[in-house]
């Protein structure tokens, strides 16, 4: 029978419905929609493999534009078009037969069509995304932090303080903060794309709790929002605090919320200084990996860096893409006046480095950086000038994204 890949429509609403239901509302019953019924916006961005009329697969491709910070104390607020893969799902009698496959290897032409030169996504199993090239970039810590073992340290005329109002008041109040936020870290949704409702919204009877540091001149340097858990923790659903001051801030008020709640959880990209502030045996951190990443176009994403900070050089490429060609194969990289470029060719025998697709992935993203990935013996490389130029090029970065897909 023949198979037909194509963008769903309207009629399709139904069948799509019901295979995501499948997949992932354990088979939960799905009405048709009304007759007059608008289609879901998400049909528009959603690919199908079909066999005769039969919907066998789906893969939304969730256009995007994430934070791209330069390293340094100015990181500026480039952002890079980024596809964000979702509900990739085949019903169970096809599982098995490559029909996921075949529609991923579509979606990378799609992106690199639509300019998203990187791609990303939550994984069911990181093994079998892997092997059509998305890898795992960065990683979250999750804290549990006895609260009563904080100290008060508020700074002189620092205030922590509700903000109080509907959810347009408080994001007028906390948008700015978190793209200050967001601006330092690869894979970051802006305060634009931020998923403002579902952060601040109540859940399960519970409040959410938006909370705002500010300093002796009124201005408001950071955040947290606060909700009462089940048992004896709370839960910090976002922490925004650019230095030492503002941690302290933040943290009396965790102290004051602890006389109700002696533990809570909080989640952060980098090692917290808040676990100094935190002298205790009952402190857990746990590390884990939340999504996977891949380069779609690797001339596309370099060109996008638009300017660098990186002084001239040329570094010689060899990278392994069986599933997007136009990836496949020997490139030179070259940083010109602050531009970086790639281009095809090279020296074939001797490149700086040699990488499959989801080790140069982790490179551009910094997280694993390239040091790390040698280390593992996951990449190959020849000491030289042009290794030099990739490791200042791609230095280690935090990479994150709170905004789910």
């Amino acid at each position: 029978m023949p198979e037909t890949l194509r963008l769903l429509e309207a009629a399709d609403q139904h069948q799509h419905a019901r295979l995501m239901a499948h997949a992932f509302g354990k088979g939960r019953v799905v009405a048709p929609p009304a007759e007059d019924a608008a289609p879901a916006a998400s049909l528009a961005t959603t690919w199908g493999l079909f066999e005769d009329s039969r919907l066998l697969a789906s893969c939304i491709v969730n256009p995007y534009q994430i934070c791209w910070p330069d390293p340094g104390p100015d990181p500026g607020d480039r952002l890079l078009s980024m596809g964000g893969i979702g509900g990739v799902a085949t019903w169970a009698d096809q599982r098995g037969r490559g029909h996921v496959d075949r529609l991923l290897r579509h979606c990378l032409g799609v992106m690199r069509d639509q300019g998203q030169v990187v791609s990303a996504l939550y994984p069911f199993s990181f093994a079998f995304y892997a092997r059509l090239g998305w890898d795992w970039t960065g990683d979250v810590r999750r804290v549990v932090l006895p609260l009563r073992s904080l100290k008060r340290a508020m700074p002189q005329g620092w205030r922590v303080e509700p903000v109080e109002g509907d959810t347009a008041a408080v994001r007028a109040v906390l948008e700015p903060l978190w793209q200050r936020h967001a601006r330092r870290i690869r894979g970051a949704f802006p305060a634009t794309h931020h998923n403002w409702e579902s952060r601040l919204a109540h859940s399960g009877e519970r409040t959410t709790y938006p909370y705002v540091a500010r300093d002796e001149t009124g201005a408001a340097r950071g955040y947290l929002l606060w909700r009462y858990a089940d048992g004896d923790q709370g839960e910090v659903r976002e922490w925004v605090s650019p230095d030492a001051r503002t941690d302290a801030a933040l943290c009396t008020l965790l102290r004051d919320l602890g006389m109700q709640c002696p533990k809570a959880t909080l989640e952060t990209v980098d090692e917290l200084p808040i676990k100094a502030r935190c002298l205790d045996n009952e402190v857990e951190v746990a590390v884990r990996t939340e999504f996977q990443s891949r380069v779609v176009d690797i001339a596309g994403a370099v060109a996008a860096l638009g300017r660098v900070p990186v002084a001239d050089g040329t570094a010689l490429l060899r990278i392994a893409d069986p599933h997007a060609p136009w990836n496949d194969g020997d490139w030179t990289l070259a940083v010109q006046e602050g531009h970086a470029t790639l281009a095809r060719g090279g020296n074939a025998d001797a490149p700086d480095l040699a990488a499959s697709i989801g080790a140069f992935t982790q490179i551009v993203y910094g997280n694993p950086d390239l040091a790390t990935l040698e280390r593992a013996g996951v990449v190959e490389t020849r000491p030289g000038a042009g290794l030099d130029l990739l490791r200042r090029l791609f230095p280690r970065m935090p990479v994150h994204s709170w905004d789910g897909f």
